[in-house]
Parts: structure tokens; sequence; C-alpha cells
């Protein structure tokens, strides 16, 4: 094999490869006799693992130097009396004998022909060892020869590593055996493997499709690359593809998805390495791009390539410092690819939540950066949902490595482990882990005392789940909600252990538990920082790291106390350790019923991570505010459904807000606020306040406030709400209500009895006959209007009343009569012009009684150029004016009247003015009115008349206004 290019991921490969297969030429093999101590003989392992490396360092080169180094290594293995011993003493085959048969297999069949030509006795000596190893591997899987050779507990764990690893092992030494003379006879050979495949498929059987593997990413990794060389040679020689399996297919991204950040998988300053989630027994790093590598090249994944890369290059150049003395060299070589590209997760697009939910395995970050925050949560059956729902054998030993811990979950944040998991661990206590114990007792499958392994006999029907009915994953935050109710002996009482993780992204996640059972018991729930020493005490702890600060916060103080404790446990080799824990428990003490919070945020060392509190302010809802970030964050938790929302700032300032006069009412409306949920309308009755708050928690954009008195001019401000707080103030806009607002917005038109704009009406405009000339029509077209006049003529329509051979009228009831027996005074406003006719009469704005007649009206005679007074009541009859020229045709006015209305037997007293539009109006009421009348009227004003004379011309009217006071009816 020619070398790569140099500076190519092959080149380091490559390089990778030859360094760590020369190492093997360094070392030497244990002699025969030698012992540790240790049964199961492990330090054998290394001369299987020699073998293969120097098996294929001399396919690829042809050096006699790899044949040599692999023949010492053989010689060695085939000089031992056992490959591994059970507590007799006798040979048991399990993980060392796999290693050592595996290893030969390689070395005899890729070297057959020169190990026969040149090295006929070594050659014939692995020939027979290979015989009477696999002989004895396929005995003790299927415990055919019980008297001679010990049956295996692996050969029935169908999810367990060591069954792939022998069955691998067994299969690749059949395999090159296979049809050689001298070998065991291929009737032999055949059944050893077909039994092979038979526990194989029950693995496959077995599994659900996530890919994700119940002893957790470290043994992952140990078994997989087993699995893929069995599969590898499997399909290449016996042509069985399982590469379409759903669980093959999705393992290679379980696997990506339980990495931490990338950026910190080799600590350079601390120079640790941790690469992955440490669920299970694990010890936080493995180095497995070579079986990432694998599946890049099967699936042409991009990705696992591009992680694998990373993996490799962790630390900087040279060796991968994940894994600076891989197991077996050779693979790196033989499941590389280089036609496969790298693509990051971030550019593939990878979602940054993932359930696995056959072992209810979910892992959610911030982001795929390399620098981000990792959660990773577990509420499943500790073998899956598929086993569980089966009828297949499994007891104690079908899974010894998961740990019990249904709720568990670890965070990993700037740079680090934050909260953590237990790890490796001598014994297997949900003590250990960050979740609950009922009555000091753990989850179904720790064993009392407790044990160094999980027993799966006691566990395997337990029902904990994910529940993907209320989890969801959005781009401000993951939902994750665990049931790990049925994971505790039925005998405890347990009926409720419901876990909801609330993670804000990118550092803040809020824990809300929910516990209840049949008897009032102790309750603890424990959660076990990654660094031992603190600062402050309840309710708040902060853990400061090498680079990363965490701040653990009891949220639910009133239902719940917190206090720092050390537990006790054990190291994978069994030696005592103690770890630290925040200990939280039901402030009342044993209780059947009890809620609790707690909330995490981080930073990096230096930095100040962000505070959490809970709200109790709306009894529907579990309410947690987030504070010291860009803006406040509240979640919401619905107690019922238990939806989650988040609401993200104070809402912005409301826009648009309108006031729109009405009788004895304002009516507010304003255009949505962007994170309001609700509005609050404030009032006082000067500019800028004062204000006082006269309505809130509205949720629409419109208000009408009937709390106001006519002719009192108001001024109001809104906020946009949401549980977080209040916008600032919206723009001031201000009103006087007043009786009555006629602004003739209708559309261009013949006047109909359906145009009933404005307010204080009971009806639409009802006009006369349109005969002898006459009509009625809205016209497009705008008054000018005179200075210090303010009310809207926007609206683009007037009234204009045509009159034709006879008197022309047109009138609308008001939705309130007016009694001229009851004191009280008025005030009406009115924009008018005459456009002159050939005929003479008045043109007035009459209030009429229910007869239609006259009561008071005001308005010009087009024969005087006067202005006029008309009643039919009181004896007042028509009064002119005495001075020519102040009502001329053609010239836009602003006419204003006051009605001084007194009590039976005393005259009631009328005034008005006309102000030329083209110039201004008094913003006081005038000391001298342009005329005046007075009489006792007795009659009740049902409605206001537009009327002209015969032939007068066109009578323009807008803006009709009542009120109570001069202002009113010239303003808002």
């Amino acid at each position: 094999m020619s070398s790569p290019p140099a500076g190519t991921r092959w080149s380091w490969i490559n390089g990778t490869f030859y360094s760590k297969t020369n190492g093997f030429q360094s070392k030497t093999p244990q002699p025969a006799g030698y012992s540790n101590g240790d049964l199961s003989e492990a330090w054998q392992q290394i001369n299987g693992q020699a073998m293969f490396a120097d098996a294929m360092a001399y396919k690829l080169t042809g050096n006699s130097v790899y044949l040599t180094d692999a023949l010492r290594w053989a010689r060695a293995s085939i000089s031992y009396t056992t490959w591994g011993k059970d507590s007799s003493g006798k040979q048991a085959y399990d993980l060392t004998a796999a290693y050592e048969l595996h290893g030969m297999a390689v070395l005899y069949d890729w070297a057959y022909s020169d190990l026969a030509s040149l090295y006929p006795t070594d050659f014939a000596n692995i020939q027979s060892t290979l015989a009477s190893r696999t002989q004895g591997m396929y005995e003790a899987a299927s415990g055919t020869n019980p008297t001679v050779t010990t049956p295996q507990w692996w050969g029935v764990e169908w999810e367990q590593n060591h069954l792939w690893i022998c069955e691998t092992a067994l299969a690749a030494a059949a395999l090159a055996l296979y049809g050689d003379s001298g070998a065991p006879s291929t009737t032999t050979l055949t059944t050893w493997l077909q039994d092979g495949l038979n526990r194989w498929n029950n693995t496959f059987t077995y599994r659900g499709t996530d890919g994700a593997d119940l002893e957790g990413p470290g043994y992952w990794r140990y078994g997989m690359e087993w699995t893929l060389r069995y599969f590898d040679f499997a399909y290449k020689i016996l042509g069985i593809n399982v590469w379409s399996d759903s669980w093959m297919q999705a393992t290679g991204t379980y696997r990506a998805y339980f990495s931490t950040a990338s950026n910190y998988w080799y600590n350079t300053t601390l120079a640790t390495t941790t690469d992955y989630v440490d669920f299970a027994d694990a010890d936080r790093t493995d180095g497995s791009s070579y079986i990432l590598r694998k599946f890049a090249s099967q699936y042409s994944d991009s990705t696992l390539q591009w992680m694998a890369t990373q993996m490799d290059t962790a630390g900087g150049a040279g060796y991968s410092k994940i894994d600076p003395s891989p197991r077996d060299p050779a693979l790196y070589v033989l499941w590389y690819d280089d036609t496969v590209s790298e693509v990051s997760p971030t550019t593939a697009g990878y979602p940054v939540n993932k359930l696995f939910s056959d072992l209810g395995f979910e892992v959610s970050r911030s982001d795929w950066g390399g620098n981000e925050s990792v959660i990773a949560f577990q509420s499943g059956p500790p073998m899956g949902h598929v086993v569980r729902a089966s009828s297949g054998t499994f007891d104690a030993r079908s899974a010894p490595h998961p740990h019990p811990a249904a709720n568990n979950f670890s965070v990993f944040g700037d740079g680090e482990w934050l909260l953590r998991n237990d790890g490796y661990t001598g014994q297997k206590s949900t003590g250990q882990l960050n979740s609950l114990l009922v009555n000091g007792s753990g989850q179904l499958g720790q064993q009392n005392p407790l044990y160094t392994w999980f027993n799966m006999a006691l566990a395997r029907y337990s029902n904990a789940n994910i529940d993907t009915s209320v989890s969801f994953s959005s781009s401000a935050l993951d939902y994750l909600v665990g049931d790990a109710t049925s994971t505790y002996d039925s005998s405890l009482g347990l009926t409720k252990f419901r876990r909801r993780l609330i993670y804000l992204r990118p550092d803040v996640l809020v824990v809300l538990d929910t516990i209840t059972q049949n008897n009032s018991q102790p309750l603890e729930l424990r959660f076990f920082p990654e660094q031992q020493t603190y600062s402050g005490g309840s309710p708040l702890y902060t853990t400061t790291g090498n680079t990363s600060k965490l701040q653990f916060g009891l949220l639910s103080a009133s239902s719940s106390s917190i206090t720092s404790t050390t537990v006790a446990m054990k190291n994978q080799s069994g030696s005592p350790i103690s770890r630290l824990a925040y200990s939280v428990t039901p402030s009342g003490g044993a209780t059947t019923n009890w809620e609790n919070a707690v909330g995490l945020t981080w930073s990096s060392n230096t930095g100040t991570p962000k505070n959490v509190s809970e709200v109790t302010t709306d009894p529907s809802n579990w309410m947690f505010l987030v504070t010291g970030g860009a803006q406040p964050e509240m979640i919401l938790i619905n107690k019922a459904s238990e939806a989650v929302s988040v609401v993200v700032g104070l809402p912005a300032f409301p826009t648009g807000l309108m006031a729109t006069t009405g009788n004895a009412q304002v009516a507010l409306s304003w255009t949505a606020s962007s994170g309001a949920s609700s509005y609050t309308v404030e009032r006082a009755t000067v500019s800028g306040g004062p204000y006082i708050t006269i309505a809130s928690g509205i949720t629409t954009t419109s208000y009408t406030d009937t709390s106001v008195t006519n002719g009192t001019t108001y001024y109001y401000v809104i906020t946009g709400d949401n549980v977080i707080g209040s916008s600032t103030l919206s723009a001031e806009v201000t009103s006087t209500p007043k009786f009555l607002g006629e602004p003739f917005a209708y559309t261009a038109g013949a006047l109909s009895s359906s145009d009933n704009a404005g307010y204080g009406f009971g009806g639409g405009w009802i006009p006369g006959s349109a005969s002898n000339g006459r009509s009625y029509t809205i016209t497009s077209g705008n008054f000018s209007v005179p200075s210090n006049y303010t009310l809207s003529v926007s609206d683009g329509n007037y009234l204009a009343v045509h009159a034709g051979t006879v008197t022309t009228t047109t009138y609308r009831n008001l939705a309130s009569s007016i009694d001229t027996n009851v004191p009280a005074t008025y005030y009406v406003s009115a924009l008018i012009e005459l456009i002159a006719g050939s005929g003479t009469g008045d043109s007035q704005i009459r209030f009429v009684d229910s007869g239609g007649y006259s009561v008071i009206g005001f308005g010009g005679s087009s024969t005087t150029n006067k202005l006029r007074i008309n009643s039919a009541y009181g004896g007042i009859g028509s009064v002119t004016g005495s001075t020519a020229g102040a009502f001329v045709a053609g010239t836009q006015y602003l006419l204003i009247g006051k009605l001084v209305l007194n009590s039976a037997g005393t005259n009631d007293v009328f005034s008005f003015s006309l102000f030329p539009c083209s110039s201004g109006v008094p913003t006081t009421e005038p000391t001298t009115w342009g005329l005046s009348a007075s009489g006792d009227l007795s009659n009740v004003i049902t409605g206001i008349q537009v009327y002209t004379g015969a032939n007068t011309g066109t009578w323009n009217v807008d803006n009709l206004e009542l009120g109570p006071t001069y202002a009113s009816v010239i303003n808002y």
C-alpha cells in the first residue's frame, strides 16, 4: 500500500495505525503461567489486539517484521492453558477468549499462504488452537457439552456486549477455518455459524428502532465495534445484510446526540477528556471515531464523518487525545472512506433535540456550535419498551450496566459537567442519581444490599416513559416530561413521580416534580453537582468549576427545604467514595402530596448566571421568572394540561391609540402591542397625569369608558401587559364626551335611512320626499376649518341638501329626548355653507319635536343675509338679526349655538354666532353672541332637522355636535 498524500485525513489515519501497530513490537507478551489474580485474565487481550494489527500491517505492506511480531503474540496465546477462568479455575469463554480468538483468526486468514509455507509448525498450531477454542466458544454459548465446557451466562443475554463480542470472535474463526484441510468439517463450522446467527437474530428482535443502547454510550462503543466487525464480514462472505435495519441506521446518530460540546472533548488546560453523556456504566470518554467512520461510509453520512474527525483531532495535532491507545488500530484504516465528505451538524441542520423513544432517552442542546450546553434525560424501561412488551426470557444478568435512573438527568455547560451522573460505579443505587428516594428506597433493579450490577429481572416490567403528548421542542425551549412511578416497588405506595424539565436555551433549566403516595412517608430528591465545594446556602447554592459556574436554587420554598449533604458510594473498583448532593425534602415532613421546583442556571466561571424565582400570582399556572439576561422571561406551565409556554420580555408600548368621543362615553382603540397578552387603561383629567387605572386585563384592542361626564375633558394612556409586567405608557390622547356627534361619515351618494354613523342618535337619517327637484346626498369633499377648531373632518364627505320647489328637510331622532322644562345648558356646532339658489327662505339646523315642528332652530335668511332663530313655540317665532352680510351665501361657516333651558314659567334663552372658516374661532365662549332670543318653551325635543326653504339652493352641513360645554363642541 502506497503512502497517502501528506496532510490528508488518510495520512493521519495511516500514521496513527502504523504508530500504534509498531508499538506492539516493543511490548512483551506475558509468559505461560503468569497470573495477576484476575480470573478473567484480561491481561491476555493485548495478544489478540497485536495479532489483529500486525496481520493488517503485513497484509498491507508485506513487511515480514509484522508477521514475525504477530507470531510472537500468537505463540504466547497458544501457550496459555486458559484464556480466562471461572471461579474454579476452569476455562471460561468470555471476553479474553474472544480477543485472542479473533486476533488469531485474522492472522490465520490474512497470512494463510505465508504461514503455511514459511512457518508450517506455527500454522498447524494456530489452526489447531483455532479449532479447539472455537469449539469451546460454541459450547460455552450453546451449553451443548456442559461436562467439558462451562456454559456461559452471556449465551442467552441478547442485549449484552459479551454476547456480541464472543459471537463475533467465534464467527471470525469459523469463517477463517471454513473449507481448510485439517480444520473442522464444514458441517460443524456451519452449525457454529448458524448458532451464532440465531443469537444475533434475537438481539435484533428485541431492539427498538431508535438506535439507542441500554448500556449507555460507553458500552455502546465496546459492543458496537464488535457488532460492526461481525456484520462487515457476514455481509461480504455470507450475504447477511443488516444495514437496512432501522436500529442500525439510527445508532450512529444516537452516539452523535450523546456527545458533549465538541470544543471541550479534550480540555487542553486540564488535559482531561469528556466527549459523551455518561448514562449507565461509563467513564465519559471513549474515542469511537472509527465506529462513526464505519457508519459514515455505510450510509454516506457526512455529519458522522465530520464528528469522527473532530474526535481524532481533539486536543490539536498528533494522535487523538480522546483515544490515545485504541484497542484495535486496524479498524481506523478498515473503516475510513475518504469519498464521504464532512458536514457539521449545524450545516446539516441537525435538530437540537432528539428523543430515543424505546429506552426513553432524550437529549437537548443549545446548539451544535461546539460550545453548547447539553441536557440529557432518561425515563424509560431499563431494556426498552420492546423488551418490556415481549415474552422473551431475560434474567438478572440481561443488562448489568444500566442504573436505576428513571427521571434522572444531567447537565453539561460552559465546557464541563454541571450536574453529574454517578458514572461507572461499584454499586447501583438511585440514591447516587438525580432522582427520588421513597422512604429511603430507590428504584427496581437496585439490589439490597447494594450490588455491583443492575438486576434486570427486578426491573424489566417497570414502565417509565417520556410523555410525548405534552413534551415538545421549539427554538426557545425544550419541554421534557417523564413519569417514573412504576419503577418503584408497588409496596412503597408511590402513586406518582412525574418530572418536567423546562430547558430555556441556552443556560436555564427548571425542574418541576409532582409526587404523590398513599402513605405519609419520607420523600427525598437528590441532585449531584459536579463540583464538590459550594458557596451560599439554602435556598441558593453556587459551585464554580474550571470553566463554569452553576447556580442551583430551590424555587418552591413554601413547600420544600434544601440542604447540602454527602452521599457515600463506591467507585468502579469497589473503593468507597463520597459526593456532594443537594437534598430536597418536603418542608412539613412526610406527606402524601408534594410539588417541588428547582432552578439551574449557569455561566462561565467568571460570569454571573441568571436568576430564577417562582411567581405565585396565578393559581392555575406554575410560573417562573428568569432575570439577568437581555430581557426578563416568564415560564408558565398550566397545572391542568401541563402545557408550557414562555413569555420573553416586557411588551412593546402600544401605538395608534385613538379616542372617539361619545355621549357620556369615550371609545378607545389601539394597535396590538408585541408581547402583550392584555392591556391596562389609565385616565387623568390633567394632561400628563397623574393617571388612575380604570380598566385592566383587557384582551382586545379596544375599550369604551362609560364612567365619564359629558363636557369633562379626559386624558388617556394605555400599557401592554403580560405575566412579566407592563410596558411603558402609550402616547396620550384626549377626549371630551358630549351628547351627540354626527360626522356624516357615509359613502358618497343618496342619503339613506341606513346612514347612521356618529353617536347620540336613535336611528339613521330620514329624508323627506325627493319630489319637486329635492334631493339629499352625501357629497365627497371636506370643509375647511377655522383655527382652534379641532374636531376631525377627515372623513371626506358632508351632507348636501338640495332645495327643490318646496321646503326641503331631513331629520334624525335623538337617542335621548331633551325636555325643555328641565334646566340644562347645551351647545351645538356645525360646519355650514349655503350655495344660493333663485328663491328666498331660511337654511337652518333645527331641534324638532315628535311632530317635526321646530322647537328652536339656528341659521340664516338667504333673502336678507342675516342670522335667524326660528321656533314654533314659546312666542319666539322667527327672530332675525339686524346686521346684513353676517350670513353670506358661498361662504363656509362654523355655527355655534347655545341653549339655556329653564324650568317651566321661566324664559329659555337661545344664542348663536357664525364664524367664517377662513378665520378663527374663539377658544372660550363669546361674551356677545351674533343673535339671541328667549321664550318659555314647554316641548320635548326628539330630533334634529336640517332645513332649507323652497328654491333656496344647496345647504351643506358637516360635523354636527351637541355637548354640555362650549369647549366640547369645538374640540376633543
